[in-house]
């Protein structure tokens, strides 16, 4: 009754702003005094103490005391105890959309041609009636290494040109750099005025020289020439073969570029780069 009268003195006595604040303090004191003493036992057992529980019911222990030892409750105790695994089984993730036997029929598909190769996700969804979308597809074959990459580019070359080749590599594949540096390179290119497109195959590692992953170079297609030489690190001589050369013949191979390669080796062996340098 003291407090009381004390309080409603107090409060009587001081200014308005102040007799707020008390009266909040005083409130808030009598919240905190109602409130629930938290329990000190966590809502779950940890899964080691689940495995001490287990261990500690196996030598004899009681529900009680092992909830004591371990601070936590008898009923996770018992729970701990009484199944057959001390931890919960994960549950199973969503079923795949696509199983191990559709990925392999689709891959085999993918496989079997230039054509197929070629088919961006979307088109092989429709044609292959999945229903899935294309980031599955994707995911799917990206598990299996698969995905899809620019076609590498080389001229089509027949059997006996294959063997030809086969032949000249071996015979000089154990010639040394000084011998190599002895010999003049001369390659062309063209430059064509067309739109460049790049392809793009599914393919994994290891698959990107595969007769249906490489697209084709063709030579001589329509735009300018370009021919140039080098030897040992140096460059050599280089031209365009400008339009009103006309057509790109054997003769007038010999008569524009021919020239350039005997000056060329004229000069070097002149400037002894070339064996038998300074004779003619």
């Amino acid at each position: 009754m003291i407090p009381l009268l004390f309080t409603t003195y107090v409060v009587y006595v001081l200014p308005p702003i102040m007799q707020s604040l008390l009266l909040f303090l005083l409130i808030w004191l009598l919240l905190s005094s109602n409130m629930a003493t938290p329990s000190p036992f966590r809502s779950w057992a940890t899964r080691d103490q689940r495995l001490s529980a287990r261990i500690l019911r196996s030598q004899g222990l009681t529900y009680p005391q092992i909830a004591a030892e371990l601070g936590i409750t008898q009923r996770q105790v018992q729970t701990a105890c009484t199944r057959d695994r001390p931890s919960p089984r994960k549950l199973p993730g969503a079923r795949p959309k696509l199983s191990a036997d559709k990925i392999d029929d689709i891959i085999e598909f993918i496989s079997s041609s230039k054509e197929t190769r070629r088919m961006s996700y979307k088109i092989l969804i429709e044609h292959l009636q999945l229903e899935v979308s294309e980031t599955t597809l994707r995911n799917s074959l990206k598990k299996r290494g698969y995905h899809r990459c620019k076609a590498l580019q080389k001229p089509p070359i027949t059997e006996r040109t294959r063997v030809r080749r086969l032949d000249w590599a071996t015979e000089y594949v154990n010639w040394t750099r000084e011998q190599w540096n002895k010999i003049l390179w001369t390659d062309e290119t063209w430059v064509t005025s067309k739109y460049h497109r790049r392809i793009y195959v599914t393919r994994k590692a290891g698959e990107e020289f595969d007769e249906t992953c490489t697209r084709e170079r063709h030579q001589r297609l329509g735009g300018w020439m370009f021919w140039g030489a080098f030897f040992d690190n140096q460059k050599g001589p280089s031209l365009f073969w400008e339009k009103e050369w006309g057509t790109i013949t054997t003769q007038a191979y010999c008569e524009r570029v021919v020239p350039l390669i005997d000056g060329i080796i004229r000069l070097w062996a002149r400037d002894r780069y070339y064996p038998g340098g300074g004779s003619d």
